[in-house]
């Protein structure tokens, strides 16, 4: 079995930062950024800043959420609101490892799962 704090320290140990989701109801809900300092996978022309009590740290990635609910592990990208939209997804997950297998793999695996077919061809209309 896994513990939440162990998980959670598994995915800081990559250099991602976590933070407890600031809205919604669910006490397990946790945002996931990859700071543009820490090596990985990224996307093209894209960069956001978060504001943690530490300082604006600039991300080069999107945020990503952890999320507990009807017992599943589920792990969120909506970036295009009311969505989904380009790159958005929601997959779920029996344990909380393997939830946290995918967004390690998100973002340091293949760079293809971050950078989909139709977001790079809407990269390529932008230039």
């Amino acid at each position: 079995m896994f513990s939440i704090n162990t998980e959670l320290e598994r995915i800081r140990n990559s250099g991602l930062i976590v933070s407890r989701t600031a809205f919604g109801k669910s006490s397990t809900s946790y945002d996931i950024c990859k700071p543009i300092s820490v090596s990985g996978n990224t996307r093209k022309n894209y960069q956001m800043s978060i504001l943690l009590d530490s300082g604006k740290i600039r991300c080069d990635a999107p945020i990503t959420t952890l999320s507990f609910k009807e017992n599943v592990w589920i792990f969120y990208l909506g970036e295009w609101p009311p969505g989904p939209g380009r790159g958005d997804f929601e997959l779920t997950f029996p344990t909380l490892k393997t939830a946290v297998d995918s967004i390690l793999d998100y973002y340091f695996g293949d760079p293809s799962r971050m950078n989909s077919p139709e977001l790079v061809e809407l990269d390529d209309d932008v230039e």
